[in-house]
């Protein structure tokens, strides 16, 4: 199935697998969220599952902290212009969504769920604004990092900005529940 959005191609390229939650529809949302500067010279986003990466590149790996990982281990990979290759983004789905220690089912909460996809899918386009954009000196990965936390950020904000002064009201109270002042007030001490 091929879709457009932003410019940006979404190709689903599952075998056997099927995911449980709307995956092509979240990750158009996080392309949405994206300015369209940053989505220059980006040509598609495929999304795949592990066993299709083993049957099609069995013997291919990448390089991470100087360790060869094999492909169908990886989460996610950005692919640079190469060639005359446009850039493109590959999400390893079923990776992504069994790494985190929650049930799928907490996966169809939206916010959760946007959260756990966002984080892999915006480090990897930080790869892309890096390399393509907006180039600066310093490590890859950690510039990859800070751009994937400031465009999720962006994107959890704006999606979900009604979470944001209530998640400051609980860390208001948290802090106010572990001072004494407030222990000795309440217990009358």
């Amino acid at each position: 199935m091929y879709k457009e959005y932003h410019q940006v191609e979404i190709q689903e390229l599952f075998g056997q697998y099927s995911p449980k939650i709307p995956i092509t529809k979240i990750i158009r949302r996080l392309i949405a969220s994206i300015p369209d500067k940053y989505l220059e010279g980006l040509e598609k986003v495929v999304l795949t599952d592990s066993i299709s990466i083993k049957e099609e590149l069995p013997g291919e790996h990448t390089k991470f902290q100087d360790r060869d990982i094999p492909l169908w281990e990886c989460h996610a990979l950005y692919y640079p212009l190469h060639e005359g290759r446009p850039a493109w983004i590959l999400l390893i789905v079923d990776n992504i969504l069994d790494s985190w220690p929650i049930r799928l089912f907490k996966l169809r909460v939206p916010p959760i769920r946007d959260l756990f996809l966002c984080t892999p899918f915006y480090h990897e386009v930080g790869h892309h604004i890096h390399a393509e954009i907006k180039p600066e000196d310093g490590d890859k990965e950690q510039i990859a990092e800070k751009w994937g936390m400031r465009l999720s950020r962006r994107y959890l904000m704006r999606r979900y900005w009604y979470f944001f002064p209530l998640v400051v009201l609980l860390l208001i109270v948290k802090k106010f529940l572990k001072t004494d002042d407030f222990v000795e007030k309440t217990l009358g001490t």
